[in-house]
C-alpha cells in the first residue's frame, strides 16, 4: 500500500491561507478585490487591494459573500453557498421567537409571523409564565376565601409594558377593596401600600374597585365615609405601589374642620382642584374602572379559560 505524505510545512501554509479567509494564490498584490462584512442586519462590501485582504480578514471581513441566518440561540454568519444546507438544518432567514400555549404546546415562529400567531392565542415565554402565576393566585383565592356572585377578576394594563396586571375582588361591598398583582421574574407580586397607621395593606379602593389610566402608570384608590372623600394616586415602581399624591375633602362631612387637603396639608379649593387636574381628575381624565360588568366571574372555569389548566 502506498501512502501519500504531505509535509508539515505545506500543511501549515494551507491552514494559514484558509484561516486568513482568502485563496492561496500569487495574484497581483495591487489588484482590487471585493471583501464582505456582516454589518447587522445586512452585509456590506468594500473594495481593497489584494495585499490588504489579510488585515481586513483579521478584523472580521470575508472574501466571499455572507449572510445572516438565525435560530433560537441568536444569529450567525454563513457563506452564501452554505445557506441552503443551513436552512435545512434548522436555521432561518429572519429572527425567530419561541411562543407558547398554556396547554404546554410550543412553536418557533419567524418575526414576520408573530402577529398572526399572537392573534391565535400564542404567548411569549414571559407572558405564558405570567399567566400561570396569576392562575395560581386566583385558584388559591377560590380555595381559601368565601366568594360572592360579585367576585370578579380581570387583566388590565396600568403601566406600558406587554405584561398585564391582575386585579380581583371577593365582593363589592362598601368596605371591600380590590387586590392588584404584577409580575416579576416568574412570580406574581401583590401590590401594597403603607397606611397612616404605619401598617401595610393590600386592599385598594372601595366597593371592590379602583380606577386607572391605561398604560400611563397611574391608578387611583378612593373611598367615601360619612361625607369624607379621600383618594390616593399611585404608580407601579420596582414592583411596588408608589404613592404619588393623596387628597382629602371633608367639606361635606358632618364632622371635622371641613377642609381640602393635599398630602395632609390644608389648601384652598383652587389649589385642590388644580392638583387633581394634574392627575387627570376631570371629565376627560380617561380613568377606567378596573373591574366592570364585562370582567370575569371568579370561578375555576373562568380561571382555566383565561390562564390555562397548568398549575
Amino acid at each position: 500500500m502506498t501512502k501519500k505524505v504531505v509535509s508539515g510545512f505545506f500543511v501549515l501554509i494551507i491552514l494559514c491561507s484558509l484561516l486568513a479567509g482568502c485563496s492561496f494564490d500569487n495574484g497581483d498584490p495591487n489588484e482590487n478585490v471585493t471583501i464582505y462584512h456582516p454589518d447587522y442586519p445586512e452585509c456590506q462590501t468594500l473594495v481593497v487591494k489584494r495585499s490588504e485582504v489579510a488585515d481586513f480578514v483579521e478584523e472580521g471581513w470575508y472574501t466571499e459573500p455572507v449572510v445572516y441566518l438565525y435560530n433560537e440561540g441568536g444569529l450567525n454568519v454563513f457563506y452564501e453557498y452554505e445557506v441552503e444546507e443551513a436552512l435545512k438544518d434548522g436555521w432561518y432567514d429572519e429572527p425567530v421567537t419561541r411562543l407558547y400555549k398554556l396547554n404546554g404546546e410550543t412553536v418557533l415562529v419567524k418575526e414576520s409571523q408573530l402577529d398572526e400567531y399572537r392573534a391565535d392565542g400564542w404567548l411569549t415565554k414571559e407572558l405564558a409564565n405570567c399567566y400561570r402565576q396569576y392562575g395560581k393566585v386566583l385558584r388559591k383565592v377560590i380555595n381559601s376565601t368565601e366568594l360572592s356572585l360579585d367576585s370578579k377578576f380581570d387583566l388590565i394594563y396600568i403601566d406600558d409594558d406587554e405584561i398585564p396586571e391582575l386585579v380581583y375582588r371577593t365582593n363589592s361591598s362598601h368596605a371591600a377593596g380590590a387586590y392588584l398583582y404584577t409580575y416579576d421574574y416568574n412570580s406574581a407580586v401583590i401590590l401594597s401600600y403603607t397606611g397612616h397607621d404605619g401598617n401595610t395593606y393590600t386592599e385598594f379602593g372601595s366597593w371592590g374597585n379602583i380606577t386607572y389610566k391605561e398604560k400611563e402608570n397611574l391608578f387611583c384608590s378612593g373611598a367615601m365615609n360619612q361625607g369624607h372623600i379621600y383618594s390616593s394616586v399611585y404608580e407601579i415602581s420596582d414592583f411596588c405601589a408608589q404613592k404619588l399624591c393623596s387628597f382629602s375633602d371633608t367639606t361635606g362631612a358632618g364632622f371635622g374642620d371641613g377642609q381640602y387637603c393635599i398630602d395632609d396639608v390644608p389648601v384652598t379649593f383652587e389649589e385642590y382642584s388644580a392638583k387633581q387636574n394634574e392627575y387627570g381628575f376631570t371629565d376627560e381624565g380617561n380613568y377606567l374602572d378596573a373591574l366592570s360588568d364585562s370582567s370575569y366571574e371568579l370561578t375555576e372555569e373562568n380561571v382555566t379559560k383565561l390562564f390555562g389548566s397548568l398549575k
